[in-house]
């Protein structure tokens, strides 16, 4: 589950057969759409190439962070770069 749009820090849920884990990380500023699917999209894609679960976790949530700080300013929103 994504937390992005929650008050305070955003905070993402695992939830599997083990209970529930939690990984929390400071909220960069700014009005932004989109990283939720980036996410989603990205941890579907590590797992498609046999990546584990929690390394997709991890390389998707820096994914989305890199993906934010390089966002550009476009129509009252910032939209994030897909660059590689």
């Amino acid at each position: 589950m994504k937390g992005g749009h929650l008050a305070g820090d955003p905070t993402d849920v695992l939830a599997d057969e083990r209970g529930t884990r939690s990984f929390t990380s400071a909220r960069i500023a700014g009005t932004l759409r989109g990283t939720g699917d980036l996410l989603a999209a990205t941890i579907a894609a590590c797992l498609a190439r046999g990546t584990t679960l929690e390394d997709a976790i991890d390389y998707a949530r820096r994914r989305v962070a890199a993906a934010i700080e390089r966002g550009v300013a476009f129509a009252g929103t910032r939209v994030t770069s897909f660059e590689r």
